[in-house]
């Protein structure tokens, strides 16, 4: 059909011509299969077949939509029988009108925005990825209104991937870019968050931050790796705190911009996504003004959206020169692990990258083993079993992983900041994959006598994307000076939690709140959340949680009579603004849903309660010990009030984190119970 039809046959046909006995396959329907094998027939057949066509073909002249669907259709019967005549008999001309009539079909497709459009961008890319059409000249793509933007994304990516096997990476980075754009849009459009989950657990959506990032690499384009990095790994997030599209406070800023733009997006969505056949469509003639009329609506609210403080970047990429902003603390690491390649970017505030190349075979030999170590890890932590560094079972394969992790991924990225001449001590930042969300990074390194571990050099933190980190910077100048304490627990169910909130009343006075047991409900602590008299609230959990890995929203913390979920606390947030410091003292944190189908972002408690209002959150990778729960939360904000209330610094956490995990592990406990604390956020 189109440039797509005319540009098939004519590849077929030189491919039969070197290769006879090569199957003959001919994608020629508007689907996503290719179209049965036309038995074959004679020549004197064909001839006939032909000339019917053609008189069909000068009977369809009119000029309504129906007519020139018409006339589509009975353009390209002419072109597979004519492309089947030219298979049998050889003759030239036949090819030769094969293209002309393409040529014609496209032009009449364009005529009335017809969805044959995007199949033909995709077929051109399956039968000839090298023709220069491959991408249209303007990005047309990403703006068609004839079919649904999953048709769109998906032949968006079919188009990157075969211009990255060509080596055009130029091609292949704009066809990523929109790509990503078009996931975003797939996103927004579907409102049902079922839905959503349900587009990002796509095998072609979870690949395809790392499947771009790594393009950009091969291209040498450092700057748009990070940029598609953060448009690709923030989508779950993006929810909550509406990075990428903040509806939510776009519907306390302007309700009436917000409904028109929903109610739009549906609109367009439903125009595009249902495509009645036209001869029994009653619409037909005016649906496509209908199109008009609602990509214009959608183009026309966000530009007014746009002019709002606030929303000028609403639905656009962040380019790097934005994102570099979340570097001003301290390098962060970007890893990247994909089937291609795997490679460590390192991100400073006023230095172009720096790129790390890492060993993709090893990677991808020791992830398996490294990610069932830790499992095995967590697995014995919520059952209480805990077992020595030097015993048997989980530790032994805990400490091996580690080693692993540090001779492939960590010691290649420490060798390298310390030539950039990045100060030992001083903090850096990891951005993982979703693939590596879960793994102890922070706590790898050679475990051998004389040598150094990772965090024997560096003061470590991990953030779930780069906007993430700079939002929880906002406003630092501006919060109000001194802090108080929420803490909350169920001592009935977790033994050691009377004294863990002992402690810190000890350390707050008078400045902290604690509900235990009954006290606890959801109830009492929204109210407690939503109500604080000063800004700088830290809120310690002590109490069993649950990520949801199929609606992160619905993630959640075990009250006295129900759940406190990451709704409840972005919606406090939004009341009083970003608090200071979460600490997640989780006895339990279970995930639940499908792993394997899991986006490739960043997916755990602390980076849901993070990205919902706090600016530091100290956190577990699996169950704490329950004899070192008091102790360390006693450690850590014994460190950040060392200064008094009225000096209390959320940046300050990572050190404390860091200091009181060194405690620990001076004082022999287990590698397991020390490594599970980590810290997020600035």
């Amino acid at each position: 059909m189109g440039n797509a039809s005319g540009c098939m046959c004519a590849r077929k046909c030189r491919a039969h011509e070197s290769s006879p006995t090569e199957p003959e396959e001919l994608s020629v329907t508007p689907s996503s299969k290719d179209a049965p094998a036309t038995p074959a027939k004679s020549a004197s057949s064909l001839d006939e077949d032909i000339t019917r066509a053609r008189d069909l073909l000068a009977l369809s002249v009119a000029a309504e939509y129906s007519a020139i669907v018409n006339r589509m259709q009975h353009l390209h019967v002419l072109c597979l029988r004519l492309q089947e005549r030219f298979q049998l008999v050889r003759r030239i001309a036949d090819i030769e009108e094969v293209i002309n009539i393409g040529h014609q079909i496209e032009s009449l497709a364009i005529e009335v925005d017809h969805p044959y459009l995007t199949w033909f961008h995709h077929c051109i890319v399956r039968s000839d990825p090298d023709h220069n059409t491959m991408f249209p000249g303007s990005g047309r793509l990403s703006s068609w209104t004839n079919t649904s933007a999953t048709d769109r994304f998906a032949s968006a990516v079919y188009c990157a991937d075969s211009a990255r096997e060509l080596r055009e990476h130029r091609l292949a980075i704009r066809g990523y870019k929109l790509a990503l754009l078009l996931a975003d849009r797939c996103t927004i459009l579907q409102f049902e968050i079922d839905l959503q989950r349900e587009f990002l657990g796509r095998k072609d959506a979870r690949r395809l931050a790392s499947k771009a990032v790594a393009c950009a690499i091969e291209a040498g384009d450092l700057e748009a790796a990070v940029e598609m990095a953060e448009q690709g790994r923030g989508r779950i997030w993006s929810g909550i705190r509406d990075y990428a599209y903040p509806l939510d406070h776009l519907i306390e800023v302007a309700p009436h911009l917000a409904e028109t733009f929903r109610e739009t997006c549906v609109h367009l969505e439903i125009l595009s996504a249902t495509q009645p056949d036209p001869e029994h469509d009653p619409f037909a003639d005016v649906r496509p003004l209908q199109l008009q009329a609602a990509l214009e609506t959608w183009s026309t609210t966000l530009k007014e959206i746009r002019r709002l403080e606030g929303f000028s970047d609403m639905l656009r990429p962040k380019c790097f020169a934005s994102l570099r902003r979340a570097a001003e603390d301290g390098p962060i690491i970007l890893l990247n692990i994909d089937d291609s390649r795997s490679d460590a970017i390192i991100i400073q505030y006023d230095l172009s990258p720096d790129l790390v190349p890492l060993d993709t075979v090893r990677i991808a030999e020791i992830l398996p083993s490294v990610t069932k170590a830790v499992e095995i890890t967590a697995s014995r932590a919520r059952d209480a079993v805990m077992v020595s560094l030097d015993g048997s079972g989980g530790a032994i394969t805990l400490k091996s992983a580690l080693q692993r992790l540090w001779q492939h991924i960590c010691k290649p990225v420490v060798e390298h900041l310390l030539e950039l001449g990045i100060p030992e001590q001083s903090r850096i930042w990891w951005w993982l994959p979703g693939v590596m969300a879960s793994l102890p990074i922070h706590a790898a390194g050679p475990y051998v006598d004389g040598e150094r571990n990772l965090n024997d050099i560096f003061v470590l933190s991990y953030t779930p994307s780069l906007l993430a980190l700079t939002r929880s910077r906002a406003d630092m100048g501006n919060s109000v000076r001194g802090v108080k304490l929420l803490a909350f627990g169920q001592s009935d169910v977790l033994p050691k939690v009377t004294n863990e909130l002992y402690n810190l009343r000890g350390i707050f006075g008078n400045r902290a709140t604690v509900l235990v047991n009954d006290e606890a409900t959801r109830e009492r602590v929204i109210d407690q959340l939503t109500s604080s008299g000063e800004g700088g609230e830290c809120t310690h959990f002590a109490c069993h949680g649950f990520l949801n890995r199929v609606r992160a929203l619905d993630s959640a913390f075990v009250m006295h009579d129900g759940h406190l979920t990451l709704q409840d606390l972005v919606q406090s947030t939004a009341t009083i603004g970003i608090r200071h410091l979460a600490f997640l003292a989780l006895c339990h944190s279970a995930a639940i849903g499908d792993a394997d189908n899991a986006p490739d972002e960043f997916i755990s408690l602390a980076a849901g309660v993070q990205v919902s209002g706090f600016r530091s959150v100290v956190g577990t990778l699996w169950p704490m010990a329950d004899e070192d729960g008091p102790g360390f939360a006693q450690d850590v904000y014994t460190h950040l009030m060392r200064k008094g209330a009225h000096d209390f610094d959320p940046r300050d956490a990572a050190v404390a984190l860091h200091l009181a995990a060194k405690a620990l592990r001076d004082r022999g406990v287990p590698l397991e119970r020390w490594c599970t604390f980590v810290h997020m956020g600035i």
